[in-house]
Formats: structure tokens, C-alpha cells, sequence
């Protein structure tokens, strides 16, 4: 009876895992077709912006379809893979700066930027650089780690 329940219960996870992930998915499809479009109504105006915002939203689709990936092993594996989570720390990251970027470039156009204001960008600007050069060492020291485990 126990064991019966136990599967019950894991095929009602899975079925909900899976509602999710088709949820994530068609929500990355949707960003998607409002990028496209929010690309193509802006990018005569400023083509600069209107890249960088495109750019900004193709990131973060393929953020959630990191977070697809995720579902999708722990269905076939049953285990929580580390790696998709790093690498979205990783497209975060670059996302933020990324904007910092686009928002240094704005301030520099509408007028000389506030050094306070300044010198927050680029205190983020270091702290979302060094965020990525950690991100990416640990999936270079995971992957290697990998290789020696699969090599033994």
C-alpha cells in the first residue's frame, strides 16, 4: 500500500514537473514573439537600444530554457543537475550587465551622468563581472571533475 502511494505520488510530481516546463516553454515562446516585435517597432528609432533590449530578452529565454533542461533531467534522472543553474547565474550576470551598459549609455546621451550614479554602475559592473569569472570557473572545475570521474 505504501509503495503504491509512493508512486502515486511520484507520477502526480512528474505530471506537474511537466505542466511546468510547458509552461516555461510556450512563456520563452511568447517572450520571444514580444522581443521580435518590440525590435522591429523600435530599432528605427534607436538601434542601439532596440538590439540591446532584444539581446537583453534572448538572454533571459534562454534562461528559461535552462530551467526546461532542468525539469527535463530530473524527469529522466531523478537528480538535480548543478551545471543549468550556473550556467543561468552565468546569462543572469551577463544580463545585468548587459543593462548597465545600455543604461550607461542612455544617462551618457540624456546628459553628463551624477558621479554617485557613476560610480554605482561600475560597482555593479565589477560585482556582476566577478560573479561571472566565479560562475564559470566553477563549470570548468564541475566539467573537468566530470571528465575525471568518467575517465576513472
Amino acid at each position: 500500500m505504501m509503495k503504491q502511494s509512493i508512486q502515486i505520488l511520484e507520477k502526480f510530481d512528474d505530471v506537474i514537473q511537466i505542466t511546468v516546463a510547458v509552461i516555461i516553454f510556450a512563456v520563452a515562446g511568447i517572450v520571444l514573439v514580444v522581443a521580435g516585435i518590440h525590435f522591429v517597432m523600435h530599432f528605427r528609432d534607436d538601434f542601439s537600444y532596440a538590439l540591446i533590449m532584444f539581446i537583453h530578452e534572448l538572454l533571459m529565454i534562454m534562461i528559461l530554457l535552462e530551467l526546461v533542461y532542468t525539469i527535463i533531467t530530473f524527469l529522466k534522472e531523478h537528480t538535480i543537475p548543478l551545471e543549468p543553474f550556473i550556467i543561468i547565474g552565468i546569462i543572469s550576470s551577463l544580463r545585468k550587465l548587459l543593462t548597465i551598459g545600455a543604461q550607461m549609455s542612455i544617462s551618457e546621451s540624456e546628459a553628463v551622468m551624477a558621479e554617485q550614479a557613476f560610480q554605482h554602475y561600475v560597482i555593479e559592473l565589477i560585482l556582476n563581472t566577478g560573479i561571472v569569472f566565479v560562475l564559470v570557473l566553477a563549470l570548468f572545475i564541475i566539467r573537468k571533475f566530470k571528465t575525471f570521474q568518467t575517465s576513472n
